[in-house]
């Protein structure tokens, strides 16, 4: 008597077509959101780069200025290129330090204070810019020439960079290349954010502080 004929292990035709379009499902979700991680870490790479390189352009002014003069875009430029170097070796350009490729330019200069921007990352076009059309609520964080601020209360209509009004609704927190913010008189800052005011740097002693920055004083510590 002839024994029954063994079933082929191998996979049919079907079941491989089964496997491929289950992959192809997971691949869907899979890749656009490793993409969107892969986006998002590069972009808070650039902004500690450009922190980086703000705190380097910082002291690279005092050095050359200790005296507090104004400097022009260009000069700024030439002091961000020196910082760039010294952080990152000596083939450093502003044009080859954004993991996602993006140049970096002073788009403003306020003696010890520089605002970098990235043609890449900008944040002042993200979805935290101030918008005047949108109601703000506590604890939400908006950036408005790359000087980020908290509401503190019902914020909605009141802009932050309004004056003393605005003082009561939005906390100074940083900026949104974790640079230095140069000391705004009718701004109010959270506790321990760190300003630049006639060239040094002055710590928050608690939330809300105000006045001209001076050490000692009730809001202001000088940082060493």
């Amino acid at each position: 008597m002839k024994g029954k004929g063994k079933r082929n292990s191998g996979f049919t035709l079907i079941e491989i077509i089964v496997v491929l379009v289950i992959l192809a499902i997971l691949a869907a979700f899979t890749i656009p959101a490793m993409l969107g991680f892969i986006t998002n870490a590069r972009e808070k790479e650039c902004i500690s780069i450009r922190g980086t390189l703000a705190r380097g352009y910082t002291a690279e002014y005092v050095a050359a200025h200790p005296e507090g003069s104004d400097v022009t875009l260009d000069e700024a430029t030439v002091l961000l290129k020196i910082s760039a170097i010294k952080s990152y070796g000596a083939s450093t350009t502003l044009g080859n330090l954004c993991p996602s490729g993006g140049t970096y330019t002073v788009k403003s200069v306020d003696q010890a204070h520089v605002v970098i921007v990235c043609s890449k990352h900008d944040s002042d076009t993200n979805a935290n810019a101030y918008d005047a059309n949108k109601s703000y609520k506590k604890d939400d964080i908006v950036i408005k020439n790359h000087i980020k601020y908290l509401c503190t209360n019902a914020c909605t209509g009141i802009d932050p960079e309004s004056g003393n009004n605005a003082s009561s609704y939005w906390l100074v927190i940083g900026t949104d290349d974790e640079s230095i913010p140069k000391y705004f008189y009718k701004s109010h800052y959270q506790k321990d954010v760190v300003v630049i005011y006639n060239g040094k740097q002055y710590r928050a002693k608690v939330k809300g502080a105000q006045g001209t920055p001076s050490s000692p004083s009730t809001y202001w510590e000088a940082v060493t």
